[in-house]
């Protein structure tokens, strides 16, 4: 096939990437209509994990390359982040929010905010450590510093949508069934 354009590793690998994240956020989100039949919530879950599997990959695959091209991090790192927004959402709205609403309190949104910070502030010591101008610097993989980065912006994203959703509120107890009035 002559006439199609020559792809390169990285931009197939992207391919890879991004088009199945937009298909489980179309899913996720219910624009696509998908009827949720008994093997839904199992071979969604499956995609998850084959879907986590290429970040994997790339992560063992620039451990080991000297330099990486800038779009295919930026890419990835976009994917990355859009990829834990899902998956921690989707884990924070069905099983961890009613449980910190319970121990925790409403409060419990606010509380993310430790975990943004701390996750960001590692991140920005991870990329500092890779500037040409620092002495001694801990011999770390460069490419980490903005998944840490990502990771702290999702962690931010989640706290913001768990308020706007209600997440933190507590479940009002159900009504109890009225009496059936007899005749």
């Amino acid at each position: 096939m002559s006439w199609l354009p020559q792809m390169s590793e990285g931009v197939h690998d992207i391919g890879n990437v991004v088009f199945p994240l937009i298909l489980m956020y179309l899913i996720h989100f219910g624009a696509t209509k998908a009827p949720k039949v008994w093997w839904y919530w199992p071979v969604y879950c499956l995609a998850l994990v084959v879907y986590g599997s290429y970040f994997l990959y790339y992560f063992s695959k620039w451990s080991k390359e000297p330099k990486i091209e800038f779009y295919e991090l930026a890419l990835i790192t976009l994917a990355f982040g859009g990829y834990l927004f899902l998956v921690l959402s989707e884990l924070l709205r069905r099983v961890l929010a009613p449980r910190l609403t319970a121990s925790r309190g409403d409060k419990w949104t606010k509380e993310m905010d430790y975990v943004y910070l701390a996750f960001a502030a590692v991140g920005v010591v991870w990329s500092i450590d890779r500037m040409d101008i620092v002495n001694d610097a801990i011999q770390l993989p460069s490419f980490v510093g903005p998944f840490l980065i990502a990771f702290a912006l999702v962690i931010r994203a989640l706290k913001t949508r768990a308020e706007i959703g209600g997440w933190n509120k507590p479940i009002p107890p159900a009504a109890p069934p009225s009496a059936a009035v007899a005749d």
